[in-house]
């Protein structure tokens, strides 16, 4: 559990989010590749992001569609998905884990 209470999500968590994106999984694939420039997006906050990219892993998306969105956010991950149309809202902690994630309503 993190310092803030909320627990940092599991990778079960992130196969559930990747099985709500109704609509938009045909464009969706499994990311098995690398994150190389989704970490460098994520360097720009503090923290550990190993276990962040870990997590990634199991999203099913485009992350390098993702990761270049998130740059040009200046690593707002709320603003990267809303540009992306991810119906999902994910919370980070100051040691860059996630601790929420969530549908959003329609």
């Amino acid at each position: 559990m993190s310092a803030d209470g909320h627990e940092p999500a599991t990778k079960a968590d992130m196969r559930g989010l990747a099985s709500r994106l109704d609509g938009h999984d045909q464009r969706f694939e499994k990311v098995d590749g690398n994150l190389h420039r989704l970490n460098a997006a994520f360097a720009k906050m503090s923290g550990d992001m190993v276990e962040v990219k870990v997590e990634l892993k199991e999203i099913r998306g485009d992350i390098s569609r993702f990761s270049t969105i998130l740059e040009r956010s200046s690593g707002n991950i709320e603003a990267a998905l809303r540009k992306m149309d991810m119906p999902a809202s994910m919370l980070m902690d100051h040691e860059g884990r996630i601790t929420k994630l969530e549908p959003r309503s329609a």
